[in-house]
């Protein structure tokens, strides 16, 4: 098969790791993610890997608890790559919360009592 060009955007760290991994096992960074992308369609077209199931765990339609070994691994591994890429519709949502008095957490002051944390002289936090 002939190689296409295209420009993805890849997570920095999936890169350096791929970088590492290729060092170690003689392969051009391509090469390595390449063969990442095989293992993954490999795995996932696995009889042993219900992709329904995993994606109906992510929606919370079902629970791990349905899972096998091999599905609560892609579970996490999805559920990991979701967390790290917000949609704008979830970015919104937690800036709307940030705002709000009714936001769940707690407030400087109770979080720190009477050590709440104040600026020196350089801007910094004391203690920092």
């Amino acid at each position: 098969m002939l190689p296409i060009q295209r420009n993805v955007t890849i997570q920095a760290t999936l890169v350096e790791a791929a970088e590492r991994e290729g060092r170690e096992m003689n392969r051009a960074t391509a090469a390595q993610i390449e063969h990442w992308v095989r293992l993954g369609m490999a795995f996932e077209s696995s009889p042993d890997v219900s992709k329904v199931k995993i994606r109906q765990a992510l929606a919370g339609e079902t629970t791990i608890d349905d899972l096998n070994a091999l599905e609560t691994r892609a579970f996490f591994a999805n559920l990991a790559a979701s967390m790290q890429t917000p949609t704008q519709a979830e970015r919104d949502y937690y800036a709307s919360l940030g705002g709000s008095s009714e936001a769940p957490g707690l407030s400087e002051e109770e979080l720190y009592g009477d050590a709440l944390p104040r600026p020196d002289s350089e801007g910094t936090s004391a203690g920092e």
